[in-house]
């Protein structure tokens, strides 16, 4: 059933338009980032011809809202900051507008037009997975393999952790829909084919987790993949009322044979990775963090240890927006980096958290944290209303958690990839809430008529 606000006007060509700018920013979400602002362009073109009927209601959505007032703040923000500080402001407008790109309002465009119709949350999911696949084959043609067996950091046109940070997710995806995989519903073909081609995707992204070798990503997996994939089984097992047996042994057989190959097989550039630095962690383990040998782990420590220092010096409006490579560069981190002979300069925190509060301060932060909280209960109602599938609202929740996790080591808001990742997955999340109609019965109970808003 479609969104009650895409067809109350009638208009069939405005909602393809928009349906398609959906779909054209799943695809090109991580194969082609001009391919993914032409979708948007086109949801908020579509969305701004049935701006008569869909504004009463947006504008009473509490998403909306924050934003908006969020959006505010921000620009008041950013004047003071560049009036203050009058040789960042460059710096100042670019990240007060990744900022703004960042502070939700994405969400709801993609959360409109996949509202009120769940069938095309799974086309989204399956464009989003393809479009990344894609760019895989595109970017390794030119690589041997061999390279990374060697020991070199994959990269498919963007940072290595964020490659293995997006192959994580996919593996995730991969697993929590295994079950629908895995029906067999009568003709041998189409079930070999697409078993087929679900073991070929779970084999590229394990191996490009594996040779993206990012260390937080890791983390992050044995942090969430447990307890989503336990929940995930749990609630197939009893959605199968028991008939489940010869499927799930052998289904576990295959996953336990898989895990091990490859773990084999990649053995030596594990322990490789897991082994560099070890005497890094250990410092940091037991406190001693003033001499830590120069490493990767060393600057980001130091980094860390900066930020905190200058956000507790303005903790509740911070610095302004854009301000971090300014304050990297005053400090001898930059410079004890490009002595190193890398010839880097760091430009931010490695660190979302820190620079959200580095920049907006505490104010600014509390923005997100209702704005992320408002999405989550979103689709804990959808959920429970059962307009999301438990596997659809278990993989969203998880792409989110592993999304939080790697940002305290990693910048992944600095790039139009993570702001496609929280459109993407944030409107998923947020679709339910913007399915609500703008008039409510007049029997309906408290629990609709709040949550229509």
């Amino acid at each position: 059933m479609d969104n009650p606000l895409i067809v109350k006007d009638g208009g069939k060509i405005s909602s393809g338009i928009g349906t398609a700018g959906l779909y054209l920013f799943a695809l090109g979400a991580w194969l082609s980032a001009p391919l993914a602002n032409v979708g948007m362009g086109l949801m908020c073109a579509a969305l701004l011809v049935r701006m008569p009927v869909v504004f009463p209601f947006i504008l009473r959505d509490r998403l909306f809202i924050v934003s908006s007032i969020f959006g505010v703040y921000l620009f008041c923000r950013t004047f003071f900051s560049i009036w203050e500080l009058p040789g960042s402001r460059g710096d100042q407008i670019d990240g007060a507008w990744d900022l703004f790109r960042l502070g939700f309002i994405t969400i709801v465009i993609v959360g409109y037009w996949l509202a009120g119709n769940g069938r095309r949350v799974y086309h989204v999911l399956l464009l989003a997975l393809g479009g990344f696949l894609m760019r895989i084959a595109v970017k390794f043609e030119d690589v041997h393999l061999s390279a990374f067996l060697a020991g070199e950091r994959a990269q498919v046109g963007m940072p290595s952790n964020a490659f293995g940070f997006y192959c994580a997710v996919g593996l995730l995806g991969l697993l929590l829909f295994a079950p629908s995989f895995w029906t067999f519903r009568g003709r041998f073909g189409p079930f070999a084919a697409r078993i087929l081609t679900w073991l070929t995707a779970i084999t590229v992204m394990v191996q490009g987790l594996i040779f993206s070798q990012g260390r937080s990503v890791w983390l992050a997996c044995l942090i969430v993949f447990p307890p989503f994939l336990i929940t995930g089984v749990a609630g197939w097992v009893k959605g199968a009322g028991g008939r489940v047996g010869k499927r799930a042994v052998w289904f576990a057989i295959l996953g336990i044979v898989f895990a091990s190959t490859i773990t084999v097989v990649n053995r030596d550039i594990i322990l490789q990775r897991v082994n560099t630095d070890r005497h890094s962690f250990r410092a940091i383990a037991s406190g001693d963090l003033n001499d830590l040998p120069f490493s990767s782990i060393k600057v980001r420590v130091d980094a860390w240890r900066l930020g905190l220092e200058k956000w507790l010096e303005r903790p509740l409006l911070g610095w302004g927006p854009g301000t971090s490579s300014r304050l990297l560069e005053e400090s001898n981190i930059d410079s004890v980096l490009r002595g190193s002979g890398k010839g880097e300069v760091m430009k931010n925190f490695h660190n979302s958290y820190l620079e959200i509060l580095v920049g907006v301060g505490l104010a600014g932060a509390l923005f997100f944290a209702v704005a992320l909280w408002l999405v989550c209960k979103s689709a804990w109602r959808s959920f429970c209303s059962g307009w999301l599938r438990r596997d659809v609202f278990l993989f969203t929740m998880g792409a989110l958690a592993i999304f939080l996790i790697a940002s305290a080591a990693n910048l992944r808001t600095g790039d139009h990839f993570g702001r496609f990742y929280l459109a993407l997955f944030g409107g998923i999340a947020y679709s339910y809430r913007l399915s609500r109609p703008t008039k409510i019965r007049a029997d309906a109970d408290p629990e609709e008529k709040e949550e229509a808003g």
